[in-house]
């Protein structure tokens, strides 16, 4: 069964992924717990060869509660946080040069309930496609692919969310590997969880993406040097990108009066009254009035 763009596991092996947490002595009072997994078809499934029977949805609930239990905490009456877990599957029949195929999308919708102070990162919003040859005359086989195909959707989504989770417990050491090696995905995960983890020891680190020819590398870096209040960032941020982008520029600008100090206050000056460009003028001024308001609402750093 081809299924391009997926990654190969087994169910044991996710369950694998998790065995460091299943040993924490303090789980309970770190991590909420799962209350409701529910699996359903999406509204826009058209799957007369292979529907998902209510039996199948009632398998695979079972399965990912297995899946993500284990990294979560037993879910008891006291319980302030709660997660709930939906799994959505859209499964349709496609023409593929020629060739019949299945072709499937699986998202999955992890929520919060409850309070949320420190937990928001155990949310989760994300979906994966998946296609197999099938021969739609053969209801039983038929069915069958669908149903691997269904499950290893599932896997997929389940296994990126707790590598995700393991992030928030592994050492300043490996998540700094994640930083600089691997799948931008990956890398853009570490990134965000450096800065919601306050690591300023990959500041330097997070200031090399910022000259990054990937968008998504660069905006996510500057994300997290935001969270660290980085201000060694302000003068990279005023070098290295292209100040004719309005786009560009009312990132930067707005990120420079976030981060604040005596170069922001100069560079934003700077532009307002010198830039060619009336809309970025504009944008300057402003970002100058919320440097102002910081600075009288904050502390001095």
């Amino acid at each position: 069964m081809a299924m391009p763009g997926l990654r190969h596991f087994t169910w044991i092996a996710i369950l694998c992924v998790i065995a460091g947490f299943c040993c924490r002595k303090d789980i309970d009072s770190t991590r909420p717990c799962l209350d409701q997994v529910e699996v359903f078809s999406s509204e826009d499934s058209q799957d007369p060869v292979s529907p998902v029977f209510e039996g199948e949805k009632r398998s695979l609930s079972k399965m990912l509660r297995a899946t993500l239990e284990g990294a979560l905490a037993e879910c008891k009456a006291s319980a302030r946080s709660r997660l709930s877990a939906k799994f959505a599957i859209a499964r349709r029949m496609v023409l593929e040069t020629g060739t019949q195929s299945l072709r499937a999308k699986g998202s999955l919708k992890i929520t919060l309930k409850g309070e949320r102070s420190g937990f928001g990162y155990f949310e989760e919003n994300a979906e994966t496609i998946g296609t197999s040859s099938v021969d739609s005359e053969n209801g039983e086989k038929a069915l069958i692919v669908a149903q691997k195909l269904t499950s290893a959707l599932m896997g997929d989504l389940a296994k990126g969310y707790l590598d995700r989770l393991s992030l928030w417990s592994v050492s300043s050491t490996q998540l700094h590997l994640r930083l600089v090696e691997g799948a931008l995905e990956s890398r853009l995960e570490a990134i965000e969880v450096a800065g919601a983890r306050g690591l300023r020891s990959e500041i330097p680190t997070l200031l090399k993406f910022l000259t990054d020819e990937d968008e998504r590398l660069r905006d996510t870096a500057l994300g997290a040097l935001l969270l660290l209040r980085a201000r060694e960032a302000v003068p990279i941020l005023t070098k290295s990108r292209e100040m004719k982008d309005g786009r560009e520029m009312q990132k930067i600008l707005d990120a420079i009066a976030r981060l604040g100090g005596e170069e922001a206050l100069a560079y934003l000056s700077f532009v307002a009254e010198t830039h060619d460009n009336e809309q970025i003028r504009d944008l300057a001024k402003k970002a100058l009035a919320r440097l102002g308001a910081l600075n009288r609402t904050s502390p001095t750093q």
